[in-house]
């Protein structure tokens, strides 16, 4: 293929030449996925036969993990960022977990590539972002809750965010009056407390979780039979050709650092019961994008 008809990255020529010549040494894999997508022409030729040969999805992810490997042989800075992240967790309750099969985050976020993934800001790898982390140990938790009052709709719980004591002193009543309710009790209390409610923060603090040693990423592929359907345009039919979609998957062998952190008055009870059930919700409902398919869960 000449070099007119090679891809290019959406930018004027004058910026475009530097990039293009830093790109093969670039390690920041987040910069190529996100910034450093190159593109074809409009008036190249974009019917489904070339887009299907020149597979221009693909070869953006293996781009990417191209500069994932440039980086992964920088073991000085590695231990450097190491250092630092256990300096900021010291005073929490870390642990390390590895994916029982490929793990994925951020799958239906934006992006030039139609579908996303979360890297670290600066730095490019990838990361489990604390906000889903907190959000996983919430859900962990309610559905135990769920499970020791007999709920079967978590939408039952919505007292637990209500910032009247009164109030959940009152669902606590009737929840538990054929119930032994002391242990029930002093779990919504932890709950509310780690959690917080709809007019205070919770006090445990959930830290990205970032891979203990330089990550390995894999292209995958998904292939939605009916994407028309998908798309809101017709029923779904046999006649609708499969598309393959590939995207960005972090590999098994990948280790990921924890920590579980307290922001008010220390509460070791607490502390370790945010840690419980962040450890318990990564091992039976998964964590990030394809949990239904089997990723995303962890063995601690």
């Amino acid at each position: 293929m000449d070099r007119e008809h090679l891809p290019e990255i959406p930018l004027p020529p004058i910026a475009r030449r530097p990039i293009n010549q830093h790109l093969a040494f670039c390690q920041n894999a987040g910069l190529v996925y996100e910034r450093y997508v190159k593109y074809r022409r409009p008036e190249r030729d974009w019917s489904l036969e070339a887009t299907r040969s020149q597979k221009p999805k693909h070869d953006a992810i293996q781009a990417t993990i191209n500069a994932q490997n440039l980086f992964s042989s920088s073991k000085e800075f590695w231990n450097s960022f190491q250092n630092r992240w256990q300096r900021i967790t010291a005073n929490t309750q870390p642990f390390e977990a590895s994916p029982d099969w490929r793990f994925v985050t951020g799958l239906g976020a934006d992006g030039p590539l139609e579908v996303g993934f979360v890297f670290h800001r600066i730095y490019g790898f990838p990361i489990i972002p604390g906000s889903g982390l907190k959000g996983l140990a919430r859900m962990t938790a309610r559905v135990d809750l769920a499970d020791r009052v007999k709920v079967d709709e978590l939408e039952n719980l919505r007292w637990l965010d209500d910032p009247d004591n009164r109030k959940i002193e009152e669902m606590l009543t009737e929840y538990t009056s054929n119930l032994p309710d002391e242990e029930i009790r002093a779990l919504v209390y932890k709950c509310r407390l780690i959690f917080g409610t709809t007019d205070r923060a919770g006090e445990a603090v959930f830290f990205d979780a970032i891979p203990t040693s330089p990550p390995k990423l894999e292209i995958d592929v998904m292939t939605p039979h009916h994407s028309k359907y998908y798309q809101g345009s017709e029923p779904p039919a046999d006649w609708q050709e499969p598309i393959p979609v590939p995207f960005l998957a972090v590999s098994k062998d990948t280790r990921f650092l924890f920590a579980v952190g307290w922001r008010g008055k220390g509460n070791e009870v607490a502390h370790r019961q945010a840690k419980a059930w962040l450890q318990k919700g990564l091992q039976e409902l998964g964590a990030g994008a394809k949990t239904s398919a089997g990723y995303g869960y962890f063995n601690i």
